[in-house]
């Protein structure tokens, strides 16, 4: 997908964009890969999470930024809605007016589970070649099938941003990863992508 230049994205965007870049940023002292995103309720541009990785505070693999925001905005609204359990089990109906604004493209696992949750929109900073599920190995977004509705996908704002991000957590390495992979390199990192060489 071609990069469209920063003058051609919305104002808010760019706004709720560089929230994630923050969110990424503030994952590095915790020794975390720094991804970073925002969930944002379109109807009312109230950010609803702000959020970066915890795989490595966890030990769960599963724990990327996305998922952590959809567990916490879930929670608020399950308590937002305490009361009858049918109002209850509808708290994952804000997602169909969420917007994603995250760093890095989601990965086939996050890609998925939005698209159960029928998030509305994603945009992403920097392109996902190994592992990306929005169009980089995967379109998940662009899959219409009977467990979700799939949902637009928009990359490449402020991916020299989210690069750097990136770049500066693997140049320290990663203290959580086998001793073998610790010390990794970024390459392909001039074109909106980042990939792990090593």
């Amino acid at each position: 997908m071609p990069a469209t230049p920063l003058a051609d994205w919305a104002e808010r965007d760019k706004i709720y964009m560089r929230q994630a870049v923050d969110a990424a940023r503030a994952a590095i002292p915790e020794e975390e890969v720094a991804v970073g995103c925002i969930f944002v309720d379109s109807r009312t541009d109230v950010v609803l999470a702000a959020t970066h990785n915890e795989t490595n505070k966890t030990r769960n693999a599963t724990r990327h930024c996305e998922l952590v925001a959809i567990d916490k905005i879930l929670e608020a609204e399950r308590v937002r809605l305490r009361g009858k359990e049918e109002d209850v089990k509808r708290a994952s109906d804000i997602f169909s007016h969420c917007e994603l604004f995250v760093t890095v493209e989601p990965c086939i696992m996050c890609a998925a589970a939005l698209r159960l949750v029928k998030i509305k929109r994603v945009v992403y900073g920097c392109a996902n070649p190994r592992f990306g599920g929005t169009g980089s190995v995967l379109s998940l977004h662009d899959q219409k099938q009977r467990e979700g509705l799939g949902y637009e996908c928009t990359g490449g704002l402020l991916a020299a941003e989210a690069i750097d991000l990136l770049k500066s957590f693997y140049a320290r390495g990663n203290p959580n990863a086998p001793p073998a992979k610790r010390a990794r390199t970024l390459g392909a990192c001039d074109t909106g992508t980042c990939k792990l060489l090593s």
